[in-house]
């Protein structure tokens, strides 16, 4: 009696222990679609709020060559210097062309020789009308008649190519001014002297770099955001961006791209972020981090404006235009 009372204890006692480690492995489990609805309302989940990395880079970048063969005559700027849109940067070996373009100059000025067929028009004109004169008093032959005015009309025309002319000359040196121009290597835009290919005395080959020229500011960074992001950024909103080196500060970028296109291979959709750097304080080429776990409020992204004051950049390492 005792040992069957044991044995039924033990059974009893076997099913709830069964059942409740079932129920608990239930309720870990539960519905993953009730997880992922809790995780998106809680802003929980490991890509509800994705730091991507990106670089800084100039927001123009262009690199000046020359467009024939030539000797470097002249290099006005150096490295690091700031220069103005337009501005005098690099002058070519010119002296052949100068002289050409002076030539063309002197020809498109001249009215010589439309001075010259204009007289000689006059003077046809005013012969085929005494002719005509005379033929009506019988004094003229017809052929006298019909030399005269071939004769003038052929003054007429020569007075024609002659404005012909001097209106070809005058695109001539309009033509050889260009040319000309294309020997003073100037800058296409505001901007940072990065780097310059050579020295004065150097040749260079036709399509042979001469000059690097970058915009400072703003600056740019195009980054590959996830997918699970980007149905949350549109072009105007900001967000904080962090550069990996803490002694730069953060700042604000404001997205002025964003990609229809999704990268099958990688599921991210290219966005672009533009960043003041009115200050100087930010360098292309910094690592950064663009956190996009919410869009800034306007208030909060002109807390971290950069200031005209104080940055990790050195300013010895800028030249300025005047030195």
């Amino acid at each position: 009696m005792r040992a069957g009372s044991t044995t039924g204890y033990w059974s009893m006692l076997s099913i709830l222990v069964g059942a409740w480690i079932l129920q608990g492995a239930g309720a870990a489990s539960g519905d993953p679609r009730d997880d992922a609805r809790e995780s998106q309302e809680t802003g929980a989940g490991p890509n509800a709020f994705p730091e991507v990395s990106g670089i800084t880079r100039p927001h123009q970048d262009a690199t000046l060559a020359s467009i024939q063969p030539a000797r470097v005559t002249r290099l006005i700027v150096s490295e690091g210097q700031l220069v103005e849109e337009g501005e005098l940067l690099v002058v070519l070996d010119d002296g052949v062309q100068r002289v050409r373009t002076e030539k063309a100059e002197a020809d498109a000025a001249s009215t010589i020789v439309i001075e010259l067929a204009a007289v000689k028009m006059e003077q046809s004109s005013r012969d085929l009308e005494r002719i005509r004169k005379l033929g009506g008093d019988d004094s003229a032959s017809s052929k006298e008649l019909y030399d005269a005015r071939a004769i003038a009309d052929t003054a007429r025309l020569r007075f024609e190519e002659a404005k012909f002319r001097r209106e070809q000359a005058v695109r001539d040196h309009e033509f050889q001014r260009l040319l000309l121009e294309r020997l003073l290597v100037r800058a296409p835009f505001a901007g940072y002297v990065a780097k310059t290919f050579k020295a004065p005395g150097e040749s260079v080959w036709q399509a042979e770099d001469l000059i690097r020229i970058v915009a400072l500011n703003p600056l740019d960074v195009s980054i590959d955001c996830p997918l699970s992001a980007a149905h949350t950024i549109e072009v105007g909103s900001r967000f904080a961006v962090l550069p990996d080196d803490p002694r730069w500060e953060p700042r604000t970028g404001e997205v002025v791209f964003a990609s229809s296109i999704i990268d099958p291979a990688s599921q991210t959709v290219r966005i672009k972020l533009r960043i003041d750097n009115e200050n100087g304080g930010w360098i292309a080429g910094m690592k950064v981090r663009v956190s996009f776990a919410a869009p800034l409020p306007e208030e909060q992204a002109r807390l971290i404006e950069p200031t005209t004051g104080g940055s990790a950049l050195d300013e010895s390492r800028v030249v300025s235009k005047h030195d």
